[in-house]
């Protein structure tokens, strides 16, 4: 195209009467064609049957745009795509896959950026093999849709009319809501990150082909998936509600509406896809706002929701509903999805066993409200006799240390009286013992001097 630039060696050798003889060996150290910047080598031998080999990096590639087809980079808003008689919804136009249906080779790729049929990857690295327009690839890697794809042993059949394709991917963090809008009519219907193990097989591009045509098995594991139009609790309180009424408990509220849809948490679920369809190999719980809810059944890249299930709704929020702590456990609500992905309609919502529980758990409420009166009233009384108890047990503890007190203050009273005694008794003997001495002495004396 007008800009475009070359800036490489090219070596050629054959003859150009017999084009099976050409051969071409090209060193690009850079090639500009259109908004495409490559690097790299090129080999291309025997233009009869063309037969080619290459090992080529580029910040940016258009692939549509080089093979000739639209390109894939967003238009503006007055820009209008150019018809042309030879535009296949369904694959690559009539002429390029006529041209790739006689090419063989294989290759390497490494890309920033790239963009092919509506695909917008970054950081893309691969690896193909090609044998007439069949291509394998031994090694493919890229970044899309905030996620990461590795779908090494994934074919492409592109001089198909319907471009076939054997998808082989281990998909890790992928925006669920953005590849589904990219590539199927369920675009907003969706929201939350998926890691996947995909192994599906269609023909067709567009996406009437591939909700017609997918096959396979699809392995999802999500942290939390949001189905935006999805109201679960709804259509359970309408006929709730009447049943209520019906047997005369008039104290039901409604649930809180979720205007943001259900999210189901902790996903781990096998889809088997067959035309498009797909059945969930086993029934599927997982956690949502109002408790656990468990699914089987399936539905269609066509939009189309066939699934039963059961919804387990947790005690505190039909508590809520009715204003009485009455339930103490989740209550099943057998129930069937019907509709489209993006108006999704519950019927065959049965109530009986919420009802039944409901009902009975408000003579169970009452029951238990005596009952806990009752063990407060025994709870009061006995803490009111261990109470008096410690009391009387106080004051005979009390009673007995004043008495041992007053045993002792008497017992030392005495004792001091009894020493008191002794000590005057000692004392006036020792006063008469001294006086009855000093008579004697006196008198001995008196003999000495015979007076």
């Amino acid at each position: 195209p007008a800009g475009g630039m070359f800036d490489g060696a090219v070596k050629l050798v054959g003859s150009t009467g017999d084009l099976s003889t050409l051969a071409a060996d090209v060193r690009i150290q850079k090639l500009v064609y259109g908004k495409a910047n490559l690097a790299g080598t090129l080999g291309l031998k025997n233009l009869v049957a063309p037969q080619f080999s290459f090992d080529l990096q580029s910040p940016y590639l258009d692939i549509d745009e080089l093979l000739g087809e639209e390109s894939s980079e967003p238009k503006k808003k007055d820009e209008k795509k150019r018809a042309s008689p030879d535009d296949n919804p369904h694959g690559l136009s009539k002429s390029v896959r006529a041209l790739l249906a006689t090419v063989s080779g294989e290759g390497k790729l490494k890309v920033g950026r790239a963009l092919f049929k509506g695909l917008d990857c970054a950081n893309f690295d691969a690896r193909l093999r090609m044998t007439k327009g069949l291509v394998t690839f031994d090694a493919l890697d890229f970044d899309i849709y905030q996620g990461h794809i590795s779908a090494a042993g994934t074919t492409f059949d592109l001089p198909a009319e319907y471009t076939g394709y054997g998808l082989k991917l281990a998909v890790r963090d992928l925006e669920l809501g953005q590849a589904l809008s990219a590539h199927t009519s369920l675009g907003g219907f969706f929201s939350g990150r998926a890691s996947d193990a995909i192994d599906v097989s269609g023909k067709g591009l567009s996406l009437n082909d591939l909700a017609s045509s997918l096959g396979g098995n699809v392995s999802l594991n999500t942290n939390a998936l949001t189905l935006k139009a999805l109201d679960v609790l709804g259509p359970i309180a309408t006929p709730l509600k009447g049943a209520l009424t019906k047997a005369g408990y008039g104290k039901f509220k409604g649930f809180s509406a979720d205007s943001g849809g259900t999210t189901f948490k902790d996903v781990a679920a096998l889809l088997k896809f067959v035309g498009g369809k797909f059945k969930l190999d086993k029934p599927v719980k997982s956690k949502t706002g109002f408790g656990a809810m468990e699914l089987s059944g399936g539905g269609g890249l066509d939009n189309s929701v066939d699934m039963t299930g059961t919804a387990f709704i947790d005690a505190d929020v039909i508590n809520r509903a009715i204003g009485q702590k009455a339930l103490k456990q989740p209550v099943p609500v057998p129930l069937k999805i019907g509709g489209t992905w993006d108006k999704p309609k519950i019927t065959g919502v049965d109530v009986g066993a919420m009802v039944a529980a409901i009902l009975g758990g408000k003579v169970e409420a009452i029951v238990d409200d005596a009952k806990h009166k009752a063990e407060e009233e025994a709870n009061k009384l006995k803490a009111d006799a261990e109470r008096k108890a410690k009391e009387e047990l106080a004051k005979k503890e009390a009673a007995a240390k004043a008495a041992a007190q007053k045993a002792a203050d008497e017992a030392k009273k005495q004792a001091e009286a009894a020493k008191k005694k002794a000590e005057e008794e000692a004392r006036k003997r020792a006063e008469a013992a001294k006086k009855k001495a000093e008579e004697e002495a006196k008198k001995k004396l008196r003999g000495l001097f015979g007076k």
